[in-house]
This record gives C-alpha cells, sequence and structure tokens, in this order.
C-alpha cells in the first residue's frame, strides 16, 4: 500500500543541507524480523494442516516472502556492523543517495512527489518521468514517517523559495 507524504513541518526550519547515514536498527528492520517469522510459522502451519493445492501454494509463497524478509534483516545487521555504507543528502537543490560506491542524484524539479511504500517499508522519491528513488528509512534512526516527512520538506522548500508552491 502506498501513501503520499504530506508534511506538517515547516520547511523554513530545515537546515540548508542535512546529511544522514543508514543505521541497521531502526523499528522497520526489525518489523522485518517479526513479520518474516510470523509468516513463516503461519506457511508451516498451513502446509501440515491442508494438503490441497491452492492452501500448498499459498504456503510456498509465504515462506518465500519470510525468507525475503528475514535474509533483508540479515543483511541490513551484517552491514550496520561493517559500518555506514549509505549516505543520504538533502539541500536547495535536490536529494543525493549513494549507497556502495554509486551516486543517484535526484533534482527537486525533476521529482513529482513523495510516498511510503508500507508493503515494502520503503520512502519513493517519484520524478516526473515515473521512474523512483527507493530509500530505505533507516536513514539517521527516523523510520519510515519521519524520513518521507522529511524528505517532503526539503521538498516543498525548494518549491517555495522558487516560486513555485505546489503543496
Amino acid at each position: 500500500m502506498i501513501h503520499r507524504s504530506p508534511s506538517n513541518l515547516d520547511p523554513t526550519s530545515l537546515p540548508a543541507t542535512l546529511r544522514l547515514v543508514q543505521k541497521a536498527t531502526s523499528p522497520e528492520t526489525w518489523v522485518r524480523l517479526i513479520c518474516g517469522i510470523v509468516a513463516a510459522i503461519a506457511s508451516i502451519w498451513l502446509l501440515l494442516v491442508e494438503q490441497r493445492t491452492i492452501p500448498i501454494l499459498l504456503s510456498a509463497a509465504g515462506l518465500v516472502f519470510s525468507a525475503l524478509w528475514i535474509a533483508r534483516f540479515v543483511r541490513s545487521r551484517s552491514q550496520g556492523q561493517q559500518g555506514p555504507s549509505a549516505l543520504l543528502e538533502l539541500d536547495q537543490e535536490g536529494i543525493i543517495l549513494e549507497n556502495r560506491g554509486e551516486r543517484t542524484a535526484v533534482v527537486w524539479k525533476n521529482v513529482c512527489r513523495i510516498e511510503q511504500d508500507q508493503d515494502a517499508l520503503m520512502v519513493c522519491v517519484v520524478r516526473n518521468d515515473g521512474t523512483e528513488l527507493r530509500i530505505d528509512p533507516e536513514f539517521g534512526g527516523l523510520g519510515l514517517e519521519a524520513l518521507s516527512q522529511l524528505i517532503y520538506g526539503f521538498l516543498r522548500r525548494s518549491r517555495t523559495c522558487n516560486g513555485q508552491d505546489k503543496g
């Protein structure tokens, strides 16, 4: 489920430039682990109780998704122990995401909206051409809601300063 991110932040209260380091232990990281464990238990139970085709297929899908969630948790924890591998920078011009040596920059004038993907637990910066920059909410330990509001605040401030406030 995807939600758009309106922000109650006052854009003038934001710093000129903000650099956030990715943290491995945000609340969303732990939610992934818990959901993965619950989905695995439910899938195994369904597999043992029902022997028909559709429940078996649903059980298999549940096991795959739970394995992916648990693997994502393990990967983010191991990255956190190696030190920060990602950096998010927000400023008047746009957003820069550096992740494992790969640098992605998006200028605010090319952004049409900021969304929260509740299913994947990601902040989505949607460009005018429809492509997305997907950001893990683990930067600065903020979480999904706070990070999306912070990014939206920078977007709103850039549009207000440029005389094109669209909300």
